[in-house]
């Protein structure tokens, strides 16, 4: 795991933050014992510039954190693994109950990786994208028919 460090610059305006700190001492000495317009300046740049020093290096610190942490993060997501979920094989349809064929449903074949898969009724087929076997640009064939179409067009 990567360790946060702080940005060097961050650290550097936090020291000036300091040092015009350090400075406002003499200058509030200089303020209360002479209230001329020098000392008055003085004092109030100088804790205008702590102020603006503490400020930019609290900003550049809480950058330089967010960006680690992201980092971090995106570390972790890379060495997740996702467990791949297998689709349900189709099942043939039922046994014809109907030898003589008086109320055939048309019988449909869809093109897996090359190989047509079939035959199945139209059911089948819609239980099948529900179960994410096949999908709208899966090519499907009515029995009869000579073109193959995707599903979404079959479908329409």
């Amino acid at each position: 795991m990567k360790q946060y460090n702080e940005p060097i610059l961050a650290t550097m305006f936090n020291l000036f933050a300091g040092l015009c700190c350090f400075g406002l001492l003499p200058a509030t000495i200089m303020l209360f014992s002479d209230t001329n317009r020098v000392s008055v300046i003085a004092f109030v740049s100088l804790l205008l510039n702590a102020f603006f020093f503490a400020g930019f290096a609290q900003v550049m610190g809480l950058i330089a954190k967010t960006a680690h942490h992201a980092e971090r993060a995106a570390d972790a997501v890379e060495r997740m693994t996702f467990k791949q979920v297998e689709a349900p094989k189709p099942t043939r349809a039922p046994a014809n109950t109907d030898p003589l064929g008086l109320h055939k449903e048309p019988a449909f074949y869809y093109s897996n990786e090359g190989a047509n898969e079939g035959p199945f009724t139209w059911k089948d087929l819609l239980d099948f994208k529900t179960a994410g076997v096949i999908n709208d640009e899966t090519f499907v064939l009515r029995e009869g028919e000579t073109e193959w179409r995707t599903f979404a067009a079959m479908a329409e």
